[in-house]
């Protein structure tokens, strides 16, 4: 936190003028109206031509201040050669307004008028206060402003309360020094407030520039994660070409591809949480089954849940199938994470996750045999980084208190209802609840997987890819369908090849390619020099400029990891023409 010593001179100056000068205006309210009624009541009394003249004096002064405010705020202080020369006309009209107040006291130092001098005195030791409030802030204005009314209060007690001048200059001076001191605890009270503020303000830039940098961390990690998960896909699709007639195999090589997809959700889904908490995320509600979102829970969950050694069952509704209209990325975030942290947090025993209908909405529950949660501690468990009482089974690594922090988020933004119940020594039950909607018209049927003969693909193709494991997985893909292709790692080779006399019928390119070569550019390039074939542009950043240009240029863009039955479909076309 910064402290006041810490804050820079110029910049706290700066501040307290121009938090003075906020305050000014009561000032210049003061002066239209309190000499108004000075004089009147002096009138009542008396009839000091002088008098006549200190009222204008007073508004014209009045009009001064209102003028040097207009331009402080206009033109504010930015060197310190400006704030020097703010500074010394400021004190010069401080003196003057201060001189301005106590100028009824020489005016009526001959008047016996004993009421209209104890209101006359009064009136000055309340401005004398007043503007310990504000000008408190730049001393120096202070002194000048303060020093100017008293020394003309006390000089004229003598002659105004000629008995009883030694008590009215005691209490005057008493009054003083009680109203420096209050000025200066003011100042002091201020400038925290003022460090306080700016700690906040550089705490506030820095954790938006700390979430800014994760937002691009997650981007950039992304689309390198992208990279193993699209090899991987490409590679599974490779085997079961090859090796579709073994029975053995194929459970295997499915069940890959089912984590393959299992891992690039769990990637649209961080990316999902990071524009969440950027406030950048735009739910997009689908009809989801609740069939499909509790099938992804073992796939996931599985593993962990046999290295703590705890049973990990599910349990919906055998008789229907229930469905929820919501953002299907956001609910998956919050139901895994309640998943997540049951395994994390319970030792022995098991975790039940389940689905139940409640009227017409869904409760998705969350059930564990850990040590429970005491009644207290359950209202802050959805606050960030607080964490319950449990602490994470072995090799579970440390937590941080974010995930039920997301579990809310993810609630919220869908519009969810979220809780807990628990009993310490049972354990507890973390639930979400939401609307459910109606089944969705039942889809055409989805063909079987073609067997390996009728992928056969014959033709020839150009790749464009860097990355040695993408390489060797569309290598392997190629082989597997029978097409003719070549690979490049940039644009030389790319045309080399072309040079060579290899004509392509379709052109494949990632789109970020190393050494600062753009793949767009380098299809539309190679796509010059052969008219004939397709263009796919192959891209992991979903919001990439070039994307929209691709798509107006008639090019067809397919996003990391490509769907091997979409690129299929798609170099079939192209070699079929």
């Amino acid at each position: 936190m910064t402290s006041p010593s810490l804050l820079p001179a110029t910049r706290r100056q700066r501040r307290l003028l121009a938090d003075a000068a906020s305050h000014a205006p009561i000032s210049v309210l003061a002066m239209l109206t309190l000499p108004t009624l000075l004089w009147w009541l002096h009138r009542h009394y008396s009839g000091a031509p002088l008098m006549d003249a200190w009222v204008p004096l007073m508004w014209l002064l009045a009009g001064a201040m209102l003028l040097v405010l207009h331009h402080l705020r206009v033109d504010p202080p930015s060197t310190d050669k400006a704030d020097r020369r703010w500074r010394a006309g400021l004190m010069l009209l401080a003196v003057l307004v201060g001189l301005g107040w106590a100028a009824p006291v020489p005016i009526t130092l001959h008047e016996r008028l004993p009421l209209f001098h104890l209101v006359l005195y009064a009136s000055l030791c309340a401005v004398t206060s007043s503007g310990a409030m504000y000008l408190s802030l730049l001393p120096a204005m202070f002194l000048c402003f303060s020093g100017s009314v008293m020394a003309v209060a006390l000089a004229g007690a003598y002659w105004i309360f000629p008995q009883d001048w030694p008590f009215m200059v005691a209490a005057l001076l008493l009054f003083l020094g009680v109203t420096v001191r209050h000025a200066r605890q003011n100042r002091r009270f201020i400038e925290r407030q003022l460090a306080l503020e700016e700690g906040y303000r550089e705490m506030s830039e820095r954790a938006a520039q700390a979430l800014l940098e994760k937002n691009h961390f997650l981007n950039a990690a992304s689309h390198d994660l992208r990279q193993p998960v699209h090899a991987m896909r490409m590679a599974v699709e490779a085997g079961l070409q090859l090796h579709g007639q073994d029975a053995r195999l194929i459970p295997l090589l499915e069940h890959l591809e089912q984590c393959g997809q299992s891992i690039h959700f769990m990637l649209e889904s961080l990316l999902d949480l990071a524009r969440a908490e950027s406030g950048h995320h735009t739910a997009q509600p689908q009809t989801l089954s609740v069939d499909a979102l509790m099938a992804d829970v073992p796939v996931l969950f599985s593993a962990p849940a046999r290295a703590n050694g705890l049973a990990l069952r599910l349990r919906a509704p055998r008789r229907e199938t229930l469905h929820v209209r919501t953002d299907p990325a956001l609910l998956r975030q919050a139901l895994f994470n309640l998943v997540q942290n049951a395994i994390r947090y319970t030792p022995r025993g098991g975790v039940l996750v389940a689905a139940r209908r409640r009227g017409t909405a869904l409760q998705l529950q969350v059930w564990d045999t850990g040590v429970g949660i005491a009644a207290p501690e359950q209202a802050s468990l959805f606050a960030p980084f607080e964490r319950g009482p449990a602490t994470a089974a072995p090799g579970q690594g440390a937590a941080h208190g974010l995930g039920l922090a997301v579990v809310a988020r993810s609630a919220m933004l869908m519009g969810a209802v979220y809780g807990v119940r628990s009993r310490p020594g049972r354990g507890s039950c973390f639930w979400l609840q939401l609307p459910l909607a109606e089944a969705p018209a039942a889809p055409a049927r989805p063909p079987q997987r073609a067997p390996a003969e009728a992928r056969h693909l014959p033709g020839h193709c150009l790749v464009v890819d860097d990355e040695p494991h993408v390489v060797r997985a569309w290598r392997m893909l190629f082989e597997a369908w029978g097409t003719t292709a070549r690979f490049a790692d940039g644009v030389d080779m790319a045309h080399r090849h072309l040079d060579e006399g290899f004509r392509p019928q379709a052109l494949v390119c990632d789109l970020r390619l190393r050494g600062g070569d753009n793949g767009w550019q380098l299809l539309q390039s190679l796509a010059a020099r052969c008219p004939d074939a397709g263009c796919l542009l192959i891209s992991a950043d979903l919001s990439a400029p070039e994307i929209g240009e691709a798509d107006d240029f008639g090019c067809l863009v397919l996003h990391k990891p490509v769907e091997p039955d979409a690129l299929h479909r798609a170099l079939l076309a192209w070699m079929h023409a």
